[in-house]
């Protein structure tokens, strides 16, 4: 049984590999391909099925969707925009559960345990698409760091409030408090079980120096969360974000080039598969006559989810604007249309129990609203972008940041060189070869920076920002330690600390204006 389940994930290996090449040459949405032709096979009824435990979906596919975004966030641009992206991760979930959940009840008749996990499952956003578009348009830096922000967050807490709605539904003792307790319980001892994991895997990296055991060690912390987080029933997935964040953050100061490069290339490739494998089966699992019949539920239910979203959005914005957090009305809309859904709900609906009672209503209704969240967001974003006027950055600003990202890259590369001389890995003739070259491409690129500097007044304006910000917090962690040896007051370090971060506050606006 096992042997022939393997061969059958194999095939399906073979088919998404293939799948995914021909559609990448045709330019055609690769994850629509894999659905139409797992629908197929299914209609076909070809010997290629995949039967397996609900609980597989979350071993296997979750911990690198959430470990993979984790790693890669930039986490002092998350730490700068902790508030908005907490809220929007944490009470945006609830929210917008709570809504879809009211509405699907109100308007669609659903029962109110179904419409709660059918928000549970829905709440969560994928930024993958709203990103690329983000890049291309070139918003202002920040509102691209909170729409990630919040998917990163968003996927734990709706994965958490997933699980406690399924459970407390397959015990009868479904209520609205106890999810919401259950749900803070379990996402707080994530986080701490994150913290503990992550800062060991640090300290256990920076003693190794083989990039393969490095990647190891990545993939046992996302695994291991998971399973520790199943053991102490406490959320795996929360406690996978938060160590993904760490080790992410630390990852230029422990890891050389080659364990960062083999690092983001397992894991790009792990998402990749992940998210193939998962549009593929939602195609086995279709049913054509329950999509057909249920299309204009589709529609409907499309409205609220995004309906939903914009209340939830434009309530949390309104509260965090009294904390001066500056979530503009054009910020709201497009935060709002950005909030497109991806593989985790899919993942989540192919997870149900396959008794569960709405099991077939689930896939095709969650698959439907995930399409065209993608299609009708992803073709409207640019066009409200642009309508808005959110496109701030000129040409010549973006090319004086790739070439300073190329001085940053050519200098880490010169400090690698000596390293590998130093320790009598290359010969000192390869040595001064390679040397004099990036030597001379370093000069070029400097030479670059500096005319676009004094060409352009905006990034002048921008590098003087950005000084000022790294010394103002400086001077924040320098007069902390002086409260924590006693050299001031508590009273007087919380006073400068106040007015340090009243300046910080005036830099990121203007940094905002200028981007």
């Amino acid at each position: 049984m096992l042997e022939l389940e393997l061969f059958q994930l194999l095939y399906l290996f073979i088919i998404t590999i293939i799948v995914s090449l021909i559609a990448k040459q045709i330019k055609f949405p690769y994850t629509i391909a894999l659905v139409l032709i797992g629908f197929l096979i299914s209609v076909l009824n070809l010997p290629i099925k995949f039967v397996f435990n609900p609980e597989v979906i979350f071993f296997i596919f979750l911990p690198p969707l959430i470990f993979e975004g984790a790693y890669h966030m930039d986490f002092q641009e998350l730490k700068r925009n902790i508030k908005p992206i907490s809220a929007f991760a944490i009470f945006g979930v609830l929210l917008s559960t709570f809504f879809v959940g009211f509405l699907l009840n109100k308007f669609l008749g659903f029962p109110w345990h179904t419409a709660f996990l059918f928000g549970a499952i829905i709440s969560p956003t994928d930024p993958i698409s709203v990103l690329a578009i983000f890049k291309k348009v070139r918003v202002p830096k920040r509102l691209s760091v909170i729409l990630e922000g919040e998917s990163i967050f968003n996927d734990g807490v709706g994965i958490v409030l997933f699980r406690i709605i399924l459970g407390l539904i397959a015990t009868g003792t479904f209520s609205i408090i106890n999810s919401i307790s259950g749900f803070l319980a379990s996402s707080v001892e994530g986080i701490v079980l994150g913290i503990a994991v992550g800062l060991l895997a640090v300290e256990i990296i920076k003693k190794v120096d083989d990039h393969l055991l490095e990647l190891l060690i990545t993939i046992i912390v996302a695994y291991g969360c998971f399973l520790l987080g199943d053991s102490f029933h406490i959320s795996g997935i929360v406690a996978i974000a938060v160590a993904g964040l760490i080790i992410g953050d630390k990852k230029t100061k422990i890891m050389k080039p080659s364990a960062q490069i083999s690092i983001f290339t397992f894991w790009e490739f792990a998402v990749f598969i992940v998210n193939s494998l998962i549009f593929l089966l939602i195609g086995l699992k279709l049913r054509i006559g329950t999509f057909i019949s249920n299309f204009s539920l589709i529609l409907a239910v499309s409205l609220i989810v995004l309906l939903s979203r914009f209340l939830s959005v434009y309530l949390l914005s309104g509260i965090l604007n009294r904390f001066n957090q500056k979530i503009t009305k054009k910020w709201k809309f497009v935060i709002s249309m950005g909030g497109l859904r991806g593989s985790i709900p899919i993942a989540l609906a192919l997870s149900l129990p396959i008794t569960f009672e709405y099991y077939d209503i689930f896939a095709s209704v969650i698959f439907g609203v995930v399409v065209i969240s993608i299609v009708f967001g992803g073709l409207s974003l640019i066009p409200i972008i642009d309508k808005l006027k959110l496109r701030k950055r000129a040409d010549i600003e973006f090319e004086y940041e790739y070439n300073v990202g190329k001085i940053i890259g050519y200098r880490s590369s010169l400090e690698e060189l000596e390293r590998l001389l130093n320790s009598g890995r290359i010969s000192k003739k390869v040595f001064e070869n390679i040397k004099s070259n990036y030597i001379k491409k370093l000069k070029e690129t400097e030479v670059k920076v500096d005319d676009l500097f004094l060409k352009e007044e905006n990034i002048n304006k921008n590098q003087s920002l950005i000084i000022m910000r790294s010394l103002l917090l400086s001077q924040k962690s320098a007069i902390k330690e002086a409260e924590i040896n006693g050299l001031i007051s508590i009273k007087i370090s919380r006073q400068l600390i106040n007015d340090i971060d009243t300046k910080l506050s005036e830099i990121e606006i203007k940094l905002e204006e200028l981007l």
